[in-house]
């Protein structure tokens, strides 16, 4: 068995609230309605930090091997 936690300063906080401010823009409620949440589980999806075109971008994917 495992045990498991996180510990955030407040600006990590804030990146994080920033984050999924970004993927509510873009994907609306269908987004936080389709993300993960606790514990991810592969076919999840959940936010990822991609930079395609030079410039990070927060995009809702699937989560897989």
């Amino acid at each position: 068995m495992c045990g498991r936690y996180a510990l955030f300063a407040e600006d990590e906080l804030t990146e994080m609230r920033e984050i999924l401010a970004e993927i509510n823009r873009r994907y609306g409620n269908a987004g936080a309605e389709q993300m993960g949440r606790g514990e991810i589980f592969p076919t999840n999806r959940l936010p990822v930090l991609a930079a395609p075109r030079r410039e990070r971008e927060a995009l809702l994917l699937k989560w897989g091997f």
